[in-house]
């Protein structure tokens, strides 16, 4: 595993590649969640599975509670930027988990409960499966 010290060594040395790159993928990244807002407004669909929401949401958050080792620890104005970033990410996650729960829980769990599915059992299935998979994942570290 690398230290913190050996990865900005590292960082560094190619300041410009890191910070191109990684304002390049916050750039795509932003787009492709702009597209998908207009669409779960406009259509009442995600062009995403909940799922992968769900998986985005864990990410970002996680980066977005790494609040110390940002500013404090690191202190590198583009991990503050991109820490930023992740906040508004989260947000925007949990504007899609919202209305994935709200417009698209039947075609989500319909199938494994053969009944239509309220929003509070989706948001129950959701909870519980983003749960049973965080569990077996922290099982098998």
């Amino acid at each position: 595993m690398y230290t913190i010290s050996e990865v900005m060594k590292i960082i560094y040395a190619h300041q410009n590649s890191v910070v191109f790159m990684a304002l390049l993928t916050y750039l795509f990244g932003f787009l492709q969640y702009g597209t998908s807002i207009a669409m779960q407004v406009k259509d009442r669909e995600s062009p995403f599975y909940f799922w992968m929401h769900a998986w985005y949401f864990g990410h970002d958050l996680t980066f977005s509670l790494l609040f110390h080792q940002w500013f404090v620890t690191i202190h590198w104005w583009l991990f503050e930027v991109l820490w930023f970033g992740c906040v508004i990410f989260v947000g925007i996650e949990l504007f899609s988990l919202f209305m994935s729960v709200k417009y698209e829980r039947n075609i989500i769990w319909k199938k494994y409960l053969h009944r239509d599915v309220s929003e509070r059992t989706g948001w129950i299935m959701g909870i519980f499966g983003y749960l049973t998979v965080l569990a077996i994942t922290l099982r098998t570290r």
